[in-house]
């Protein structure tokens, strides 16, 4: 059984004899000092992934790490302990990650709620300016707008649902452009890891949503501002841009961004 806080007490120990801040400690594994922190609170352990080069940094062994003590050099442990020492590891890893998955879902559902509730006000307000029932509206917008206006929506729903808050070590070892996720599938111009990836779904959800938002707003504009024909020619193109630059363009510029910024 690992125990949490000896293996806190080891883990603080190790980082300050190695001259070593939270966030140094937490710059060499690409996790965030938060993580560190609680790791030398017993608040959590580390996802099992990050065991091996958690205790090269600190100059220990893996065995080590988890007992939360450091052993005398060549010594032999009993084969039972250690597997039950790597079980409990991989079964709170997995568990940490339930937990950091249900609490994001959680904080994105509390804003996807309210953000969904203000487009559909939106649109009602919309259909008022325009001298409308919303529900005329709604038919004038039958095609290519409501059409952007759901993809928004429903795609800021599946961010919440089907991107986890990491994902699995092999897109930090090999060079992966796409995700899936059952129905859910992605895939983009640049290399997908851990790094960028928070920042990625952050713009995908974000970005969906102000594309669903803009589209009433381009459709008001144009009815103000636009000739009669503007919706027979270029209305369709207007639609098109507000899909691409809402969902693709904030992704690939954030992805970006958070490469630029890890290196």
């Amino acid at each position: 059984m690992v125990d949490r806080t000896k293996f806190a007490a080891l883990v603080t120990a190790r980082r300050k004899a190695r001259g070593l801040t939270q966030r140094q400690l937490a710059e060499q594994l690409h996790v965030s000092d938060k993580a560190v922190s609680k790791w030398e609170r017993a608040l959590s352990l580390p996802d099992i992934e990050l065991l091996e080069p958690l205790a090269a940094a600190l100059g220990l062994t893996v065995t080590e790490l988890l007992r939360g003590e450091a052993l005398p050099p060549e010594t032999t442990l009993p084969l039972g302990e250690v597997e039950s020492l790597v079980s409990d590891s991989i079964g709170f890893g997995r568990l940490e990650q339930a937990r950091r998955d249900t609490a994001a879902r959680r904080r994105y559902l509390l804003r996807w709620v309210p953000c969904t509730l203000l487009i559909l006000a939106e649109i009602a307000v919309v259909a008022l300016v325009r001298g409308m029932p919303p529900q005329q509206y709604l038919a004038t917008m039958a095609g290519g707008p409501m059409l952007a206006v759901g993809m928004g929506v429903f795609f800021s729903l599946a961010v919440v649902l089907g991107f986890p808050e990491r994902l699995p070590d092999y897109y930090d070892e090999n060079r992966i452009y796409g995700f899936s996720n059952g129905f859910l599938r992605m895939n983009l111009p640049i290399r997908l890891h851990n790094r960028n990836w928070p920042a990625i779904k952050a713009a995908m959800f974000w970005g969906c949503l102000g594309m669903a938002a803009a589209v009433p707003l381009a459709d008001l504009a144009a009815w103000y501002l636009a000739p009669p024909q503007f919706y027979q020619t270029t209305w369709p193109f207007v639609i098109l841009f507000l899909i691409l630059g809402g969902i693709f363009l904030p992704v690939i510029l954030a992805g970006l961004l958070a490469d630029r910024r890890s290196k």
